[in-house]
């Protein structure tokens, strides 16, 4: 063999020799790579995420979400429903309503954010625009349908004067009879919600002023349309995402000044347009509205999917209604010489005095001496509980419902001849849903933005976590692979050493084949020579014993030869003497 090539084997071994190492290295690195992957690939998107919700749910101008705040995309839709009474006439008398829902007539909200104004104190102030515009081809009729219902202002100058004494209450009866004002009207859905006028209006405020009745037309939105209801001042999360959008100040005020008590007035919640980053379940949500005259409380029910968006579903509290008999924190939204009955919530203290009451739609969740006062109303959780489902991580909502029923309270009063004999009752005006769903674009830009981008997030985790595993199975398969061979490689090697391989005297292997013929050849001819002497010993003398045979190998029989072994010694001590050669 070469010297090179010994040189080269040589330089090779070594590495042959270390493959383990790479093999282990290969093994363990993937390891700690899918593990790795599967620890941090949801982290790192967490990350990412967190970074795109913070800077993003903030009111700055340069916030992404600011002019959909300043002038909301999603369609605002309110829908109204009126109850028309069967029969009028019986009720005077002292018989049951009968009562039939027509609806809904449906009007679109716009609600532009107007003089917006960055206070540099992390709050903002504006003011919220109202109108609203009829249509009629998700409406059942048009505005000018025309129903009978329980005329708001009658009944409620009766149960305002009630305390009166009887000189006056005569008096306020026949102007009553004078002016054809009846305890029942027929007006047009136009005239209820947006006013109509009545002279009688302009008779009570010379008996009986009423801030808001100082003109002659009266509507249950009245003075809405086209109106701002009030300065919002909420905080704008630049310092703490937690209070985004809350309301600060209502008209310049911290806190309300129409109920009874501190915990009543306390101004809490949002407009229900935005809440903060990262909702919980067990959070309270609350929205305030000034036509509520209250935050209302909203919990968590359960968690829904809307066209494909996780949401967290709240419901208006069953205690909102609630009197203090049954929620005491309630206590502060009435007077022990107001009959409110759990279910209602009397808004005489911000209605100039006006005793309308706000509900649940047919009195759901309420007092059952409520929805039983009147044939034809239904309660139900499907159709009259108020919702606020919010998607989590950005706290906006994308499904909303807050449904609110009017109702006016109608008692008999005495010397008031038109009410003497009706039955005592809240008597439903009509109700109303707001609703807000989010569109095919919102939804499609979340699923862009969260969706495909978790979806993009947990490819590239698996694809590498794969491609490590693999790795490290592969290099298990080569390793044992390389680890037989090598076996057998020293298992053929080791043969060859205990038959044939000896080192040399210079430190170099002789050559194998050479060596093994050479020792095959010498053995074979010392084997026949001996074979030949002792046949020949046989022959000549059969009665000589193998003890008196010698043989000579071939160094000895050297020394023989030339006088260094005396012979006659050998021939006396052993008369038979073969010398191998």
């Amino acid at each position: 063999m070469a010297a090179s090539d010994k040189a080269k084997i040589n330089n090779e071994v070594p590495f042959r020799e270390r493959r383990w190492i790479l093999f282990t290295s290969l093994f363990i690195g993937g390891i700690v790579i899918a593990v790795t992957t599967v620890i941090c690939m949801p982290i790192i998107y967490d990350v990412i995420i967190d970074t795109v919700v913070l800077n993003m749910m903030v009111l700055s101008p340069s916030s992404p979400i600011f002019p959909e705040w300043k002038d909301p995309p999603l369609p605002l839709y309110s829908s109204f429903y009126i109850f028309h009474v069967e029969n009028p006439d019986a009720i005077l008398e002292g018989i049951k309503p009968v009562l039939s829902e027509k609806g809904p007539y449906v009007y679109r909200v716009e609600v532009p954010r107007e003089n917006v104004t960055f206070n540099g104190n992390g709050t903002l102030t504006s003011t919220m625009m109202y109108t609203y515009y009829f249509e009629q081809e998700m409406s059942v009729g048009p505005e000018t349908d025309v129903f009978t219902m329980v005329n708001p202002v009658a009944v409620s100058t009766t149960i305002l004067a009630k305390h009166f004494s009887l000189e006056t209450k005569e008096r306020l009866s026949a102007s009553m009879d004078l002016l054809n004002e009846t305890v029942f009207m027929n007006r047009s859905v136009s005239d209820i919600l947006w006013g109509y006028q009545d002279g009688f209006l302009s008779l009570v405020d010379r008996i009986l002023p009423i801030p808001g009745w100082d003109s002659n037309q009266f509507g249950l939105l009245f003075g809405r349309n086209e109106t701002g209801l009030g300065s919002y001042t909420v905080y704008d999360g630049t310092e703490n995402q937690s209070i985004l959008n809350q309301f600060e100040r209502f008209d310049g005020r911290t806190e309300l000044d129409w109920w009874y008590t501190p915990e009543a007035n306390m101004l809490n919640g949002t407009d229900g347009t935005m809440y903060h980053p990262y909702i919980k379940r067990e959070e309270l949500l609350e929205l305030f509205h000034p036509d509520l005259c209250r935050s209302m409380p909203f919990v968590y029910e359960e968690d829904m999917n809307f066209n494909g968006v996780p949401l967290f579903k709240f419901v208006m509290a069953n205690y909102s209604y609630a009197n203090a008999s049954d929620h005491p924190p309630n206590a502060g939204f009435s007077t022990d010489d107001m009959w409110a009955p759990s279910g209602v919530l009397r808004q005489d203290p911000c209605r100039f005095s006006q005793p309308i009451a706000i509900s649940n739609p047919h009195f759901y969740n309420g007092d059952p001496v409520l929805y039983q006062s009147a044939d034809g109303l239904n309660p139900s959780k499907k159709d009259h509980e108020s919702i606020l489902a919010v998607e989590e991580m950005m706290g906006l909502p994308y499904f909303f419902k807050l449904r609110l029923q009017i109702s006016a309270l109608m008692e008999p009063v005495h010397g008031i001849r038109q009410v003497e004999n009706v039955p005592r009752l809240y008597f439903p005006l009509t109700w109303f849903e707001q609703s807000v769903e989010a569109d095919d674009y919102i939804i499609s830009m979340y699923k862009k933005g969260f969706v495909t981008t978790e979806k993009i997030m947990d490819s590239v985790q698996w694809l590498i976590f794969s491609v490590a595993v693999v790795v490290s199975i592969a290099s298990v398969y080569y390793f044992i692979r390389w680890y037989r061979r090598r076996q057998k490689e020293n298992t053929v090697k080791t043969g060859e050493d205990s038959s044939y391989g000896l080192e040399g005297h210079d430190g170099m292997r002789d050559e194998p084949q050479q060596d093994k013929i050479s020792v095959d050849s010498e053995v074979a001819n010392a084997q026949d020579e001996l074979n030949s002497g002792m046949e020949s010993i046989q022959t000549s003398d059969q009665s000589q014993t193998e003890d008196d045979i010698i043989v000579l190998l071939p160094g000895e029989e050297e020394a023989a030869n030339n006088g260094s072994v005396d012979n006659t010694q050998y021939e006396d001590e052993h008369p038979m003497v073969y010398i191998a050669k």
